[in-house]
């Protein structure tokens, strides 16, 4: 397992702790909020960057894993957040998340962003973070930007997405569904 604050950060039973950000092919960068069809998102976009093609984990180079196919984004909350995120009334434990409709991608060159992506959120164990999850990613995601909802109440996505130790926005690709690895790396563009 993999700890972030004295807590596990991604969720998940892993078979490696290969965790270092430079195992990660990929930056996430957040831009500017946009407004599509009365609704306002954060947006964010991956960005192709210098990975260490040494890292191993169960036979398979991380960077190589996660380059092609990105499948899970997890982020790091504070609490305060689940206001933002609980759309079932109460929310749940991460090990049984709840679906959460607000994550989308705008492929560059296109009118409109896609359907909605699959994604998840639930409360950490100890109750002082959740963690939302966008799961079932099938390629690289680095032509377009990421959509997010945006919550009204929190403001900026950086007083949402902050580790309480240190003020991060702290983020992780997974690898799914083996859990081979997570690389847990800081969002930029908190400004």
């Amino acid at each position: 397992m993999i700890f972030v604050d004295e807590e596990q950060f991604p969720f998940g039973v892993f078979h490696s702790t290969v965790c270092s950000c430079g195992a990660a092919p990929y930056g996430l960068r957040f831009g500017a909020d946009i407004t599509y069809k009365d609704i306002t998102y954060h947006t964010f976009r991956l960005y192709n960057k210098p990975c260490d093609e040494g890292a191993v984990a169960m036979g398979a180079n991380v960077c190589n894993t996660i380059r092609p196919v990105i499948n899970k984004i997890a982020f790091r909350m504070d609490s305060d957040a689940a206001i933002c995120y609980n759309q079932t009334g109460s929310m749940t434990f991460i090990e049984n998340a709840t679906n959460f409709r607000g994550a989308r991608f705008w492929q560059d060159g296109t009118s409109m962003p896609g359907a909605w992506l699959p994604a998840r959120v639930g409360i950490t164990a100890d109750g002082r973070h959740i963690e939302l999850f966008i799961y079932g990613l099938k390629y690289s995601y680095t032509d377009g930007m990421f959509l997010l909802t945006k919550c009204g109440a929190m403001g900026s996505f950086s007083r949402v997405c902050r580790r309480t130790a240190e003020g991060l926005c702290l983020f992780a690709f997974v690898d799914t569904p083996g859990h081979r690895f997570a690389t847990v790396c800081k969002a930029e563009g908190f400004g």
